[in-house]
């Protein structure tokens, strides 16, 4: 979490050109997980026997996320009505390109659903 906190959610909260914060957190995420090779662990336990213990943290780690992203997407032009739903659809994006990447062997799922991800201002 605290590794999430500084590497992905906290550049997408700074300063600057929404773009540039945008390519630092897909920059962030190809280098945690590996190009998708690499589970995240916030979604295992979410989907494991252990749910309800940690199910209020789980929700906190992707709401913060969802809300970073959020205010990034707004800053690239992508009206306030939409953004929040742009910013839900790449974080589900992403995770599934890391449970597609995983399960194929490949990285290209994953490595897709960061260029998608990159490309939501432009949509």
């Amino acid at each position: 979490d605290v590794i999430f906190e500084t590497t992905v959610f906290a550049p997408l909260r700074q300063p600057g050109p929404a773009a540039t914060r945008l390519r630092a957190m897909v920059e962030a995420l190809d280098e945690y997980f590996e190009s998708g090779t690499r589970i995240c662990l916030p979604a295992l336990i979410g989907l494991g026997p252990h749910r309800d213990q940690f199910s209020s943290a789980i929700a906190a780690y992707f709401q913060r996320w969802i809300d970073a992203l959020a205010v990034a997407l707004a800053e690239t032009g992508i009206p306030s009505q939409t953004n929040r739903a742009a910013a839900a659809e790449a974080v589900a994006l992403i995770q599934g390109g890391i449970v597609l990447s995983r399960a194929l062997g490949t990285t290209e799922p994953f490595r897709q659903a960061l260029a998608t991800t990159l490309d939501l201002p432009q949509r």
